[in-house]
């Protein structure tokens, strides 16, 4: 595993069954504006959020006091991009493999601009492939899918 510390938070998994593991990266200490409105919304709606921040910069995130939120942060070398943050969040936390609301985001895109609310109680596919659904399509360069949900009724 690259080199990982947790910069703030607890090492330990507090009870819960949602838990939202964005991956991050930053050339230096600063986040995006998105970065805490989307850490707001998702435990706005019952998520822990663990970031996990791909970065060769050292410093501690510099985040800001609005809008409150309480994610745990994890730094880590900037390796094996989105697939290695989501990675390490979840050697970390091995118990997020057995919750049955788990999504995996990327801090990518601009936004949320309004209540995801909506987007976590919408009803899920008839048939999501191995209990795992795209949420959020992205089509930058080519089709592929940047953000994931368990489907707990697969």
């Amino acid at each position: 595993m690259p080199s990982v510390r947790i910069e703030r938070g607890s090492a330990k998994l507090p009870e819960t069954e949602r838990v939202a593991i964005i991956a991050s990266y930053g050339p230096d200490d600063s986040v995006s504006r998105s970065l805490p409105t989307l850490t707001a919304e998702f435990e706005r709606n019952g998520y822990t959020v663990i970031i996990v921040r791909a970065s060769e910069n050292d410093r501690p995130l510099r985040w800001p006091d609005a809008p409150s939120t309480n994610p745990t942060i994890v730094r880590r070398s900037n390796i094996g991009y989105d697939f290695g943050s989501w990675a390490v969040g979840l050697a970390l936390f091995p118990a997020i493999r057995t919750k049955p609301f788990v999504i995996l985001a990327n801090d990518s895109l601009v936004g949320p601009f309004a209540s995801l609310t909506p987007s976590s109680r919408a009803s899920r596919p008839a048939r999501p492939m191995c209990g795992v659904r795209p949420t959020r399509p992205n089509s930058s360069h080519t089709f592929r899918a940047s953000s994931w949900a368990t489907d707990p009724g697969s």
